[in-house]
């Protein structure tokens, strides 16, 4: 709602606030996770997914160790997320399916899966992510 606010009244692109979230997400987690160097991002379909894609491109291009595993696969991405899932898979980085593999290890995992305007329960993978 806030997201669609800033789009429509204050001219600001959908893929611009992602890369804004993505942008303070790297920079906190750094911040308060200083030694984290191996992460793992899940996200969805929608423009969550779409912030957990840039937080992942910006580590990878950071030289962190980054894992992302999707509940979507990235071709089936529409809008700002499709764009963003390219510009991380454009960047070297990889897609993994859900559930991600087991020894992956890593210091940090975010959840980049739904956002807040969800008015149900999650099913399926959504629910076991």
């Amino acid at each position: 709602m806030l997201d669609q606010s800033a789009i429509e009244a204050h001219g600001i692109p959908a893929i611009e606030l992602m890369e804004r979230a993505g942008q303070s997400v790297f920079a906190a987690a750094r911040e308060y996770y200083p030694a984290a160097t191996n992460w793992l991002v899940i996200c969805g379909a929608g423009n969550n997914g779409g912030d957990g894609y840039v937080l992942a491109r910006l580590a990878r291009q950071a030289g962190f160790k980054v894992n992302v595993c999707a509940l979507k696969p990235a071709a089936t991405l529409q809008g700002e997320a499709a764009l963003a899932a390219q510009s991380w898979l454009q960047s070297g980085g990889a897609v993994q399916p859900w559930p991600p593999a087991a020894d992956l290890a890593p210091d940090l995992i975010f959840d980049a899966l739904l956002g807040t305007g969800l008015e149900r329960e999650p099913e399926g993978d959504f629910a076991a992510a």
